[in-house]
């Protein structure tokens, strides 16, 4: 799914139709008052004031995550995210956390295929503490990373790997991906891994990990919140200035085809659950491109709760599953569209029966103006909810960066779901979504393993 870029409550009246003006491609918006600099070691800053609290946001993001991965050590990316809490050179094993405590702050980290991320909420007067803190875990990491802390953080993600593992369903994402990503694709692997090749790397394997992709020019900074910019920018350049950028070339990313499906794919995967699932993935595009908001308004369009047509076909009018939802995933080397079912009981088949029937009667009565009206409110209200934290507002300028160059992507984001027709609709739908090329993964216990689908061969994750 699309994130929507942060937007700014002042003007908007009380009556929620009001949010239709943000559906106008061509209304005026005034310039967000960014301040950006580039240190001499690369690192990209951008500072968007706000002193509206006394608190700054801290958002750095890191251009790599799980699909970078090495082909032996699966899960690295995720681990660091981990071990960047373990103890640096200046900041011992336990100290980051307690000194942001004690100083009012928050903080908290994630990985996802392509990118890492950190993000720190602090009051104004912590800024310094949180720019210490993230520069010597950045430049300082090796004079901390103990052999200790390191079998701690390995522990932390093998007891999130068993949680995923134990929960039911919680190991579904990872069975779509082994299903949906032919053999060496670097989406195939997810972001947790496997466990028993982590197990095995070295301290110094993962340092080097460290200095490839930790690096200052691989970095970009976003500060939101209650600060002098130019202030804010000395204090970047005096803890992260002297950080060195590294005299050996970045990384080459890792690249892959399109994904493509050459007829209907049927696969199970078979857990511990008390009901039984199907999800369909189609293969659509990546990140940024013309018809990722297109696709996103179709997901709404198909399901959203009352009104949208398979939640009334098969949900609302007819009880024919359990439940039902539709989204999109768009990445850097690709994307999907999903639809997902479950029921408690009784074969898969009768159902991807029904839910075929509801999307034949979707290409036969596309989808009408006022529908795709409504669909843009709603998402105008979500990009308005989405931008008016300081953290989210930090974390859209990052994606903004990674996506257009630009910090603020703001406006394009907004036209090109305004702009969009429901003949837009109809036409992903007819380009993206056709029954002989996608993937049905059947999710079933052990017990009912004669639910999945006729023709399934068994997905092994791992």
């Amino acid at each position: 799914m699309a994130i929507g870029p942060a937007l700014a409550l002042s003007g908007l009246l009380a009556n929620p139709l009001d949010l239709g003006r943000l559906l106008d491609p061509g209304r005026s918006r005034p310039p967000m008052p960014f301040h950006e600099a580039t240190l001499d070691n690369g690192l990209r800053v951008v500072i968007l004031p706000d002193h509206d609290t006394p608190l700054v946001a801290l958002h750095l993001q890191l251009n790599v995550g799980g699909a970078d991965d090495p082909d032996d050590r699966p899960g690295v990316a995720h681990l660091f995210e981990h071990l960047m809490f373990g103890g640096s050179a200046h900041a011992p094993a336990g100290a980051f956390d307690r000194l942001l405590a004690a100083a009012g702050g928050d903080n908290n980290a994630w990985t996802d295929l392509d990118h890492t991320a950190y993000h720190l909420v602090v009051p104004r007067g912590a800024l310094d503490l949180a720019l210490f803190l993230e520069s010597d875990r950045l430049g300082f990491l090796a004079g901390g990373l103990t052999t200790d802390e390191l079998e701690n953080q390995r522990k932390v993600v093998a007891g999130e790997y068993g949680i995923a593992d134990d929960e039911p369903h919680g190991m579904d994402a990872e069975a779509l991906a082994f299903a949906f990503y032919p053999e060496g694709h670097p989406y195939r692997r997810g972001v947790l891994g496997q466990m028993g090749r982590l197990a095995a790397a070295s301290r110094e394997e993962l340092l080097a990990f460290h200095a490839a992709w930790y690096r200052p020019d691989n970095l970009t900074l976003a500060l939101v919140g209650d600060v002098d910019p130019e202030a804010a920018l000395a204090r970047v350049a005096h803890w992260f200035g002297d950080i060195p950028r590294p005299t050996a070339p970045m990384p080459a990313r890792r690249s892959a085809p399109a994904v493509r499906i050459e007829g209907e794919q049927r696969r199970v995967y078979v857990d511990e659950i008390d009901d039984a699932s199907l999800v369909i993935a189609w293969p659509t595009v990546p990140a940024g491109h013309p018809d990722e908001a297109p696709l996103d308004l179709l997901s709404s369009l198909l399901s959203s709760g009352p009104g949208s047509r398979l939640d009334d076909a098969l949900y609302y009018d007819q009880r024919r599953v359990d439940s039902l939802s539709a989204w999109t995933e768009n990445s850097r080397l690709g994307g999907r569209f999903h639809i997902e079912l479950s029921q408690q009981e009784g074969p898969l088949g009768p159902s991807l029966r029904h839910l075929d029937a509801a999307l034949d009667a979707v290409r036969r009565s596309p989808p009408t103006a006022a529908e795709v009206r409504r669909i843009q409110v709603r998402w105008a209200g979500g990009f308005l909810r989405q931008g008016t934290g300081l953290e989210e507002r930090a974390e859209l300028i990052n994606r903004c960066l990674w996506l257009r160059g630009d910090p603020d992507c703001q406006g394009w984001h907004e036209a090109r779901y305004a702009a969009l027709t429901a003949q837009d609709i109809a036409r992903v739908l007819d380009t993206y979504l056709h029954p002989k090329n996608r993937l049905l993964l059947s999710v079933v216990s052990p017990e009912e393993r004669d639910f999945a689908l006729a023709g399934s061969t068994a997905v092994e994750v791992w």
